[in-house]
């Protein structure tokens, strides 16, 4: 893919957020010394899971089944370590991969949202518009107009 202006800093921007909500977690106490390293490696697996197949549908018993734990548990985890819901953060990450196809391709917006895993395109432009605070189109035009 084309990395667009600021890619590595916007990458960095991510990784450093997300060392952010485990420092967050292991300072109140969240996390304890043991616990801590398998709670790490679970949650990275489970980003990891995520970024692998984030074109497909993914659903929390798919997730609780890739690390051994209950949804329930799962979504208390999840929440507790990221600070947001499994849902939430999916649609976020999809949100991510799909401006920068918005950016650097001529796809269609119908396109790029199932390309992403959206099945449905009204509520992808709801979810878009919900995080990058305007439409796939309007996002599209203001900034390739800039570039």
């Amino acid at each position: 893919e084309s990395k667009r202006d600021c890619f590595d800093m916007m990458l960095k921007g991510n990784a450093y957020k997300l060392l952010g909500y485990l420092c967050r977690s292991y300072a109140q106490g969240e996390c304890d010394g043991a616990s801590s390293g398998r709670s790490f490696k679970r949650l990275y697996s489970l980003l990891e899971y995520i970024s692998d197949n984030y074109r497909e549908k993914i659903t929390t018993k798919d997730l609780a089944a890739h690390c051994f734990l209950s949804e329930e548990h799962l979504c208390r985890f999840f929440k507790s370590a990221v600070g947001k819901t499994i849902t939430e953060y999916i649609n976020q990450y999809r949100v991510e991969k799909a401006s920068i196809l918005l950016l650097n391709t001529d796809e269609s917006i119908a396109s790029i949202g199932e390309s992403v895993g959206f099945d449905d395109l009204n509520y992808f432009s709801r979810v878009f518009k919900k995080t990058r605070g305007m439409s796939p189109k309007e996002y599209r035009s203001q900034y390739t107009k800039e570039a």
